[in-house]
């Protein structure tokens, strides 16, 4: 008769359990002729007494239990919670085997050490080993168990972090179906579905051709919103928008009934979440702002009927607190609906819904009221408003709200949007006190610290507490008013009075002292935090030593390292050691100073000292600085081989001959990116100059480790890929076209990721390698990931910037460097193909943006530029398919565009140089022609307010000299810019520039030579005086 599981583990004795744990090899022995079928066992047990065969057969028994886990599982797990004890550790020790890995085929050293781990940790060393049948049965027997929700938890760490390693490790074993179905047991959460999802559509064979449409095995133990969520997910990728907006309607309903608030929910409008995500991502826009309008009309209603009702109640009582608590509770929920319809209406051009939007923004926000109790959700209803009412042009509206909140945060905007004298207005310093009143404002701001540093400092409880709550930062709001100052006079070319200000304040005796701490900083700190935001940074490093002090503070240093290639406070110490060295004729103060320009390393900067950084070199070779710096035991680190601030500073000198013996000794003291850049670098220099070998020791040193919460682990990742792209690129140079092959599709794998931010980077290296259709596909993939993990907000408005980039190039422009989004000279010849692929891009962006209003604070006149550098994309991919689009509908959009960048922006420079010329190309000369005069206009009016503000002017000059167009304006405004800064090549260019268009020829070609001699390294000057020199013999 045959008998149960149960039974042969009662035939067992527990020194028979502990001899198998430690008799892998012996396992691997007894497996062949001398096994017995279980059957066979049963029987022969059956008909013979115990005698000398009893251990071998009952080793042989607990073998066949455990190799057969198809077969005994259910009974095994049945039997572990058996009453007899000796039954259940028995079926506990074969689950314990199994739940680690530990089969009949693992290797015997493997299986050893497996032993030893707790399950978890078996599993990610089973990942580490390749071993990935094994890891998912390990996988599986976690379900159910108490420990069921870490694992699952650690794994996903496992995979974010380390994804890349096992998939190459999968593909050249040939083991992809072993390494799914891996993914299809331990996935538990989106991302992890959507990299199962990839993985299966990468590997697709005809068994299963639609695998990867379905949930991965593990979302049986999901709950059914991460599920719903997921199905969203899952079929947008499939493009299926039916199907993914019927699972975001269900995922939205499970949600509300989740989150059911009984008191609330009586006249509140259920959130759509997922659904208004679904809406945005596929440009569903009407549906989008219908809805959100009702929903906002909704609980505008709920607030009347609850005003309504608690006035029937008791008409004499006053509003009470859990009144009041109600009600705003649905006025912040209305600006939220109506901030999503003014979003969609405006993109879908559904006129009244956006004025009714901007209305019921307006009127909730007087309901709401001001932030005066400090409320957090009223504070971030607000914020949600003003930047939703900034980013559609809706200025004064957007103003209103901020300048209540934040004056500074408000005149900041306010100059953002070339309304320069309403910033000073709004900042509490008229523009026309600014000469006679400067002097008493920063006496009354000075007098105002040193109070409440006094304050602060008294000892006194009461003193204490009024200095915090009147300045929690320790800076009296007068001082952080005239930081403000600064931005704005730097904006409107009055150094004279920016630098007053910044070198008043920078006093020896003018402290900070926050309230409940003992430490105390100057003032002088606080400014150059504050020039950080300016175009001054020698202002930074003038006042980062003042003549009142005998060496420079590790406070001064620090904030100045911000503007230097390392940002590292110690080089600049060591810097100053080295210039007093070389030049001991110089004062501290120069040294410092000197110091401080060899680390920015900027254009004027690697000119003045080129022989110091020579210098610099021989000297960290010799040994020389090392020996000056020997007393000071903080900077010795700063001479190990390990150490890349050197290689960065005189790479950014232009000096990659004195770097890469640097990046030599980085690479042999294993520092892994500069093992990779040296081996860039040698490439470079020929195909056979660098083996493949050196990039396979850069994979290996991170595939074979592991780290315990290293935050570089995730970056040394990045770099073992980049190194595998790295070998692509040898192979292909030498025309190894198999080899090549091979290494993308590893590349591919990798690319499956949970990781958003990985599958970003590998995108790049994709990129970077030419492959833009599999690069694009990445990011599209991870642009809908992150459009709908709402934790990753930043990280989607990153990732969607970074797509954007990669358009760029994959169209084969440039991101100019100024703000302009596009090279419009080349934006015209784009296939119809790359038209789209820009207007994509750019539509992620902007979708991107938007998602962020809510949920991070960016800095307050970003909420402006960033509008209109997406108008400006839009307007000109707008003139690029012009000719498709009948005269009249083409023209109204360019007029919409261009309103919207006026409203942004009454003197956008940018638009006038790259846009309006295109205007003209295709028939649009009375268009461009009446936006130019009003940009002339704008200019008139600024200039009677800022007369020295010869940046304005000499850009709206040469706007209308790139037209072409008004230049007896453009003459007048050029005069007027180089009168105020005579010695300026670039002012004077354009000056010779206007002269030559209105066929002064000897003029300008007169000009142009005294800008050569000024500026002899700018090659565009040398072709100007070519150009109208050769202009003039011709008139001759």
């Amino acid at each position: 008769m045959k008998r149960s599981a149960k039974t042969f583990l009662r035939s067992l004795s527990l020194a028979t359990i502990a001899a198998c744990a430690f008799a892998s090899d012996e396992v691997e022995s007894t497996g062949t002729p001398e096994q017995v079928s279980v059957a066979g066992v049963v029987a022969n047990e059956a008909s013979r007494p115990l005698g000398s065969e009893e251990f071998s057969l009952r080793r042989r028994s607990t073998l066949e239990l455990w190799r057969d886990r198809d077969k005994y599982r259910e009974a095994i797990i049945v039997a572990a919670r058996d009453d007899d004890p000796e039954t259940a550790e028995r079926a506990r020790w074969i689950l314990g085997r199994w739940q680690r890995g530990i089969l009949s085929d693992t290797p015997p050293e493997l299986a050893h050490q497996l032993a030893a781990l707790a399950p978890i940790e078996a599993i990610e060393h089973l990942l580490e080993a390749g071993q990935f049948a094994a890891a998912t049965i390990a996988m599986h027997e976690s379900y159910g168990t108490l420990d069921f929700e870490s694992i699952s938890a650690r794994v996903s760490i496992t995979l974010d972090q380390r994804f890349p390693i096992y998939a190459r490790a999968a593909v050249r074993s040939k083991t992809p179906k072993s390494f799914l179905d891996f993914l299809d047991a331990a996935s538990s959460t989106s991302a992890m579905a959507v990299s199962r999802h990839d993985w299966a559509k990468l590997f697709a064979t005809s068994d299963e051709p639609v695998a990867e449409m379905r949930l991965p095995e593990s979302a049986k133990n999901w709950d059914s919103i991460l599920t719903q969520r997921t199905q969203v997910l899952l079929n947008l990728l499939a493009g299926e928008v039916n199907a993914a907006m019927e699972a975001a309607r269900a995922a939205d309903q499970s949600r509300n009934m989740e989150q059911n608030d009984a008191v609330f929910a009586e006249f509140a409008p259920r959130q759509q979440t997922l659904v208004r995500s679904v809406q945005m991502l596929t440009s569903q826009w009407l549906p989008m702002a219908s809805a959100a309008s009702q929903s906002a009309r909704e609980c505008e209603y709920a607030a009347s009927q609850l005003i309504d009702a608690a006035g029937d109640a008791d008409s004499d009582a006053a509003p009470t607190y859990d009144l009041a608590d109600k009600l705003a509770r649905y006025h912040e929920d209305a600006i939220g609906h109506w901030a999503a319809a003014l979003i969609a209406a405006d993109r879908g051009l559904e006129m009244d819904i956006r004025a009714q939007a901007v209305a019921g923004l307006t009127a909730n926000l007087k309901a709401l009221g001001d932030d005066e109790n400090g409320a957090s959700a009223v504070a971030d209803a607000r914020a949600l408003a003003w930047r939703t009412l900034l980013i559609h042009g809706e200025i004064d509206a957007g103003l209103s709200v901020i300048g209540r909140d934040d004056p500074a945060a408000a005149a900041m905007i306010a100059a953002n949007a070339s309304r320069n004298a309403d910033a000073f207005d709004r900042l509490g310093f008229p523009v026309d006190q600014i000469d006679t009143q400067l002097e008493t404002w920063i006496d009354e701001a000075i007098a105002a610290q040193r109070e409440l540093f006094d304050a602060s400092n008294s000892g006194d409880a009461l003193r204490v507490a009024e200095a915090g709550a009147s300045a929690e930062t320790g800076v009296a709001p007068e001082i952080e008013k005239l930081f403000t100052l600064i931005r704005l006079l730097d904006g409107v070319n009055r150094d004279d009075a920016a630098w007053r200000i910044a070198d008043r304040l920078s006093l020896p005796d003018l402290r900070v002292k926050r309230p409940q701490s003992s430490s105390t900083y100057l003032i002088r700190d606080y400014v150059l935090l504050s020039l950080l935001w300016t175009t001054h940074s020698d202002w930074m490093i003038r006042l980062g030593m003042r003549d009142w002090e005998t060496e420079s503070t590790i406070i001064s240093r620090n904030a100045i390292s911000q503007i230097t290639v390392n940002d590292n406070y110690q080089v600049l110490a060591i810097l100053q050691r080295f210039v007093q060295m070389q030049r001991p004729q110089a004062t501290t103060i120069e040294a410092f100073q000197i110091a401080c320009e060899i680390a920015r390393a900027d254009d004027v900067d690697r000119r003045r000292h080129a022989d110091l950084v020579s210098e610099l070199a021989r000297s960290l070779r010799d040994g020389t600085l090392r020996h000056r710096v020997a007393d000071e035991p903080d900077l010795h680190v700063y001479f190990r081989p390990s150490v890349d601030v050197w290689s960065e500073l005189f790479a950014a000198h232009g000096r990659p001959d004195l770097a890469e013996p640097f990046l030599q000794r980085l690479s042999s003291s294993g520092d892994l990116k500069g093992a990779l850049t040296l081996a860039k670098e040698y490439r470079l220099s020929g195909p056979s100059a660098i083996s493949g070998d050196l990039y396979e020791v850069i994979w290996n040193a991170v595939a074979m480790s592991t780290s315990e919460g290293n935050p570089r682990f995730r970056d040394d990742v990045i770099t073992a890929v980049t190194a595998v792209g790295e070998q692509w690129r040898a192979a292909r140079d030498v025309g190894d076209q198999r080899t090549a092959e091979e290494l993308l599709r590893q590349l591919r794998a990798m690319a499956c990721t949970p990781s958003t931010d990985m599958r970003q980077q590998i995108a790049d290296v994709l990129a970077d390698l030419g492959q833009w259709q599999i690069a694009d596909q990445v990011y599209r993939s991870t642009l809908v990931m992150t459009a709908l993990t709402f934790d990753e907000t930043q990280s989607m408005f990153d990732i969607a910037r970074k797509y954007q980039g990669f358009v760029l190039r994959a169209t084969a422009s440039r991101l100019e460097t100024t703000e302009s989004a596009v090279d419009a000279p080349s934006i015209g010849d784009l296939s119809a193909r790359d038209l789209e692929l820009r207007h994509q891009a750019i539509t992620w962006v902007d979708i991107a943006f938007v998602q962020t209003l809510d949920r991070i604070s960016l800095r307050p006149q970003l909420y402006l530029v960033f509008p209109r550098l997406f108008a400006r994309e839009k307007l000109e991919l707008a003139l690029s398919q012009t000719a498709a689009k009948p005269p009249a509908a083409a023209a109204q959009t360019v007029r919409q565009l261009l309103d919207r960048l006026r409203q942004l922006d009454a003197m956008d420079i940018t638009t006038a140089e790259s846009i309006l010329p295109r205007l003209s190309e295709l028939g649009l000369e009375d268009l461009a022609a009446a936006e130019l005069k009003r940009m002339i206009q704008a200019a008139d009016i600024h200039l009677k307010t800022f007369p020295v503000d010869a940046v304005i002017a000499n850009n709206v000059a040469w706007g209308a000299a790139v037209n072409n167009i008004e230049l007896d304006d453009a003459l007048r405004l050029s005069r007027h810019a180089v009168r105020f800064e005579p010695d300026s090549a670039i002012y004077r260019d354009t000056l010779a520039e206007i002269l030559a268009r209105r066929g002064n020829f000897d003029e300008a070609a007169q000009i142009e030579r005294s800008c050569v001699i000024d500026d002899p390294g700018q090659w565009h000057l040398h072709e100007q005086v070519k150009r109208f020199e050769q202009k003039l013999s011709k008139s001759r």
